[in-house]
Formats: C-alpha cells, structure tokens, sequence
C-alpha cells in the first residue's frame, strides 16, 4: 500500500522590486573593521531576477535576528547558531540550537564575549567550538579566541587560542582535526591555514592557501577541504576561486571556479556528496544565487535559489541530509533575519511494499523475499536509478541466479498500471530481521537509491508486523 509522502519542494517565483542592492565596503580608520554603507535604496525601477522553481522552505525562526554568524551541527544532529550583529553596531553572544526533528529552537548559555564573523566547528569529542572573530566591545579588535561549548552540560570553558586573530575564516573538520583556514586584515592571514588538535590540545601550522581570501564559503567532501568564492583581503572583490586542500599530503590544488564571483556566502556538502555555494554577495549585488560543485567531476551545476537575497549567513546540515540557511541579512524580509531556509537535496519518491496489498504485513519468522515498488511517475523515471545502490536500512538487493553469475534480484513492470514503468525491488526478509532493520516494533520502512546522475532518492511505506 502506498504511503503519501511529504515533499520538500514548491514554487516559488522571485521578483526584485525596487532598487539595486548594491553594497560598498569600505575601509573605517577609527575601527579597522569594515562598514558596508549603502543599504538598497527603491529607485522606483522593477528589475526581474528570475522566476524559478525553489526547493526552499521556511522552516522554526531563530529566537535572535542576526548576520554575521557562525553554525555548527553536532554529533547528535542539534544545529547550533552563534554570535552575529543584530545590528550596525554590536556583536551579540546569543547562542541557540536547532533540532530538526522537533523543528524548534532552544536558547542556550550565551557565549563567553559578544562576537562576530567568527567560525565554528564540532570537535570528534562532540563539544562546539567557536573560533575568532571580531570584538566590537572589550577587548577590542580581532581576536584568536576559542571558547568551547560542551552539549552535555550546556557550559563554556576557555579553549587554546589558535595562533593567528582573525575574522571571516573558514572552518572545517577532518579526521577530528579543525582546520581554520584565511580571514580578513593582511594578506598573509588571508592565506593562513591552522590546524587544531583536540586530543592534544595543540595548534600546528599548515601550507599556506594559494590565493589570500576572506568571507569565502568552506565545505568538506572525500576527506578534502574546498574553499569556495571569498573576496581579495581589503576589499570588497568578488572571487570565483575554488580551491583543494588534502590534509593527508598537506598541499592545495586548484579546482573548476564557481560560475559567478561570490563572497559573504555560506557553502556546506549535501548528501549527494555535492558542496552548495548558498547566497552572498557579487561584489556589488545581494545574491540568492545557489549552486552545487561536484568533487567527483569538478563542475559545476544549479540547485535551486533562496526566495530572497541575503548574504552574511550561515549554513549546516541535518543528519538526514537537509540544508540549512540560517540567518544574515536578507532583502526579504528586509535586514538582519531570523528566519532559516530549508532545502533537501535528496528527492522523495513513493514506494509501495508489497504491491497491492494492505497493511503490508510481515512476519519476522517467515522466510522469502519483500517485493518493494518504486513507483515511477509522469516526473520520475524509475528506470534511472542504479540498482547496486537500493538499501533498506543498509541491507541491498537480495541476489537469484547461480553462484557463478548471481544477479541482483529486482525486474521492471507497470504495477500500478499507470503507463509509467516501476522498479521492483526484491528483499531478503531474514537478512532485514538479522541487521535490525525488521523489528516487533517496526512501523515502516525507508528505501533509499541513486539516480544514475548521482541524485540520491528516498521513500517510505508502513508495515505491519505479525508474529
């Protein structure tokens, strides 16, 4: 019997009224950091962005609005929110944690200091660490600071400084090593990689970047770091530069550069393996733009855009492989936001267990095959997807044929008689009760694939289990 999913993905037409969000930044002697005047004024002309199809939802607010932020997920998936501006002139130390599941926002211990354009990261040892920035109280200026966040008990404790104060660096977490890679002020730092050891307790030095960035999107894939866009240190630049870092040889190598400058922008990898470039800013323009870099191919493809510009924001992803945007300063609603965006780049497709039976019924002693439908549709052609990738809880396809030449147990038919072919999937019921997956108190079942383009795919159906 096939159970109705919910899908992640509506339309959304989006029209800029109103005048060009152009932004200069600009140097302040007095303060050393930068001052973004110019704030969109309405010229009284209408100028079409694009008309899209968005995958994008609103999803729980954030109780603070701000830019500037930092965002982490953690070992148990909660997605923490920190630091930022609520407005021109002062940082905040508000500290917030999301859980997708439940979809609400708790407030949290607030940081140690107010800060912004800091990173973050989640150390092996499941604590949040919150890393440089900006000071705009005391003490002022940049600040190496690490403060550390332990879920468990919901305090802070001072963390090892790293060697270098910066703002607008980037993080990321290979092998239970935080790499902290560029920031603003000096070229030099633009270019600095550090590396933090959480067992040790230790800073070490890396090779330098190639290029000197700031504000530039950082995401993991494959065990190598890739830095996305950024603008030249000192200016408010635009880049298009993507750029590879492996930790195992400590060397950098330089990759397919985004479509389009972009910097103030969030990156973080999908599911699919792919690194989404999420908003920003082109030097000039508050951007929705965002765009998806395979690490297998090195290209570039789209994904579908924010409702609205904003740049300034952060990005983390759920353990079940939805996006997130959170936050920074947006053109709709207008200025600093609390409003999160969420984007599933796995796509939902319905399956039906058991074709044509109710309740799908199954017990746990019997033993055979489950035949699980993927239904194909007038948008989803089920023919696509590769067989060697459709698991069940992690358990694959059953195998028929000899010994020799085994063959993965699935067959195409229309089995809804829809006129559209369907993949019939094929089970081994006791391998499904030996890993777990088949339990008394099992209600339904996930089947997860790929596409034969990479795109992952999901559904579910209910079961009803019988002794």
């Amino acid at each position: 019997m096939t159970k109705k999913l919910i899908i992640l993905f509506v339309a959304a037409a989006v029209l800029l009224i109103g005048g060009e969000l152009k932004k200069q930044a600009v140097a302040s002697e007095t303060s050393g950091q930068e001052v973004f005047d110019g704030i969109p004024e309405a010229d009284g002309q209408e100028e079409f962005v694009e008309s899209i199809t968005s995958g994008w939802v609103y999803v729980a607010s954030m109780t603070y609005n701000r830019d500037k932020l930092a965002a982490t997920t953690g070992l148990d998936g909660i997605i923490y929110a920190m630091g930022g501006m609520p407005n021109s002139s002062y940082s905040t130390d508000a500290f917030e944690a999301y859980d997708p599941d439940t979809n609400t926002w708790s407030v949290k211990s607030q940081m140690p200091i107010p800060r912004n354009t800091l990173t973050a990261a989640t150390g092996p040892d499941g604590k949040i660490y919150a890393i440089g920035g900006f000071i705009n109280t005391v003490p002022y200026g940049l600040t190496n600071r690490v403060d550390v966040y332990d879920p468990a008990t919901d305090t802070w404790s001072p963390g090892n400084p790293m060697p270098t104060a910066r703002d607008w660096p980037g993080a990321a977490v290979v092998d239970g090593k935080i790499y902290v890679i560029g920031g603003g002020r000096s070229s030099w730092k633009g270019q600095r990689v550090e590396m933090y050891d959480p067992q040790t307790d230790t800073w070490s030095i890396k090779s330098p970047k190639p290029s000197s960035r700031y504000a530039m999107g950082v995401a993991v894939a494959d065990g190598k770091i890739y830095t996305i866009g950024g603008a030249v240190v000192w200016s408010a630049i635009a880049t298009t530069t993507v750029e590879m870092y492996d930790p195992q040889t400590d060397t950098w190598s330089t990759k397919s550069p985004m479509p389009g400058a972009r910097y103030r922008l969030a990156a973080v990898t999908g599911p699919d393996g792919k690194i989404y470039a999420i908003g920003g800013s082109d030097g000039g323009l508050l951007v929705n733009k965002v765009q998806a870099y395979d690490p297998k191919t090195d290209t570039w493809s789209g994904a579908p855009y924010l409702p609205s510009q904003r740049w300034d924001l952060a990005a983390a992803g759920s353990l079940d492989g939805t996006i997130y945007a959170i936050g920074g300063y947006s053109y709709n609603p207008y200025g600093r936001a609390n409003t999160v965006l969420a984007y599933s780049p796995v796509r939902v497709v319905s399956i039906d267990i058991k074709p044509g039976s109710y309740p799908n019924s199954i017990n746990l002693g019997e033993e055979g095959l489950l035949p699980v439908a993927i239904l194909g549709t007038q948008d989803f052609d089920a023919t696509t997807i590769d067989p060697d990738t459709i698991e069940i809880g992690g358990v694959s396809l059953a195998e028929r044929g000899s010994r020799k030449t085994p063959k993965l147990a699935y067959s195409l038919e229309d089995v809804d008689s829809d006129g559209f072919t369907d993949v019939i999937a094929f089970f081994d019921v006791q391998m499904l009760v030996t890993d777990g997956v088949l339990e008394v108190t099992t209600t339904e079942l996930e089947l997860t694939a790929t596409l034969d383009d990479g795109t992952p795919i999901k559904g579910t159906d209910s079961v009803n289990i019988v002794n």
